[in-house]
């Protein structure tokens, strides 16, 4: 079973091109800011809306096809929409709105009783929408569409409205209720977190034209244009000029060496510390890198991560840059910096911190998740070692377990210099094409 879609639709001054398959149990997270034509693609899928041209089948079962004139009914393509605010009929009670479901008096008396019970809404059945948390109005939603046994689910948005602890609480229940659905599932969403946590696959969308699905692993660490990017959360865009064998950065006044094409393996070594030039204008060395000699300069965008940028070691290559602002957040320091070799008032560069004690800042992070721990009980969420005979790693140091401690007091104030070094594996280049920023 399989949902296949490629239609075109007008948008007013823009127009949507939508093309994407999303294979049985694989939940596709169709990711893209607000106004990209997400909810647009989904009301097509659903029937609400008709695509100027196009084809959508689900499971070998043609719903639309404007060459062959076929455009099925909403209720005829089985198809479940959770709408953002969950649309629950006001003037019904809750067991009225999941019965609006089941039309047929029989299942209606079998399995009303069973969804009421599977979503905890027996305290509640008599009572109407406008009374119910957010999270009952959730569990009646999801048990209205599943009471209609769709054989595909189009979530939109479905926590967008809701604050942080709530949201959390109810993205973990609406992971519970969906895990045994087996057809096709997109899930829209612009919070790429959301995305990662519970689809396999992202498609990215972005001024009505989506990307090809790809792996969230494959997407959030090699991004294949700025688009992508910027919805990876890359925090760092600038304007760029390529050569032959460095990119150069007016804004900053930096001339940075080029990295790894993606298909070669990273250099064994690392850039000795005149890797970076502070001289924007400076010229290429000589030709021979991995990209080959017929390239000219050429207009970029290079983007990098927070992450990438660190306070350097000694001896490291690195630029020197002033501290205009820190910010510390809860899942780390933002450092902006200038460098100084930059022209006035540049755009800042952003540097991530994790909250830890200094020895670790230079550090790779390490997950807990790949040391032998996997869930043994997807009901009750416990955790244990994957392999029954193989003893549990060492326990994780307690600073894993210890408050956060924040890097401010340790050295860093508005208008300090630093050297800072920036991981040349992490540097994407894009092409600039028809994508400003």
């Amino acid at each position: 079973m399989s949902l296949i879609v490629d239609i075109r639709k007008g948008l007013g001054p823009t127009s949507l091109h939508a093309a994407f398959t999303v294979a049985a149990g694989e939940p596709l997270a169709l990711l893209g800011p607000s106004g990209s034509g997400k909810s647009v693609t989904l009301k097509c899928i659903a029937g609400i809306l008709r695509p100027d041209e196009g084809h959508i089948e689900l499971d070998g079962m043609t719903l639309f096809d404007s060459a062959g004139h076929i455009d099925l009914p909403p209720q005829r393509r089985q198809v479940g929409y959770l709408f953002q605010q969950y649309a629950l009929f006001p003037h019904m009670t809750v067991e009225q709105n999941i019965a609006a479901a089941l039309p047929d008096r029989a299942r209606r008396e079998k399995e009303l009783p069973e969804l009421l019970r599977r979503f905890r809404l027996e305290g509640v059945s008599r009572q109407k929408p406008r009374t119910l948390s957010g999270g009952e109005q959730q569990r009646a939603a999801l048990a209205r569409l599943l009471a209609s046994h769709p054989r595909c689910i189009l979530l939109d948005e479905p926590l967008s409205a809701l604050d942080a602890p709530l949201r959390a609480q109810l993205e973990l229940e609406l992971q519970t209720a969906l895990e045994d659905f087996s057809g096709p599932m997109v899930w829209v969403t612009h919070d790429r977190g959301e995305a990662w946590r519970n689809c396999r696959e992202v498609c990215v969308i972005h001024h009505g034209r989506t990307r090809p699905p790809r792996a969230k692993e494959d997407l959030f660490r090699a991004p294949r244009d700025l688009v992508e990017a910027q919805m990876g959360g890359v925090e760092n865009v600038f304007e760029g000029v390529k050569t032959s064998n460095s990119v150069q950065l007016p804004q900053l006044g930096l001339t940075l060496p080029l990295p790894s094409a993606p298909s070669q393996p990273p250099p064994s070594a690392p850039p000795s510390p005149s890797a970076y030039s502070e001289k924007a204008d400076e010229k290429p060395g000589k030709s021979g890198d991995i990209f080959g000699d017929s390239l000219s300069k050429s207009p970029v965008f290079v983007a990098f991560r927070a992450a990438a940028l660190r306070p350097a070691a000694p001896g490291e290559s690195a630029f020197p840059c002033e501290i205009i602002r820190i910010i510390d957040d809860l899942d780390g320091i933002s450092v902006l910096l200038r460098p100084k070799s930059s022209e006035k008032d540049p755009p800042p560069l952003r540097m991530k911190l994790p909250h830890s004690p200094p020895s670790s800042v230079l550090s790779p992070p390490q997950s807990l998740v790949p040391q032998g721990f996997a869930p043994s009980d997807r009901q009750s969420g416990r955790l244990a070692p994957a392999d029954a005979g193989t003893p549990p790693p060492a326990a994780p140091s307690s600073s894993v377990f210890s408050p956060p401690r924040s890097l401010v007091p340790q050295g860093f104030a508005v208008g300090q210099e630093l050297r800072v070094a920036l991981a040349g594996e992490d540097i994407f280049l894009f092409e600039k094409g028809d994508i400003s920023l």
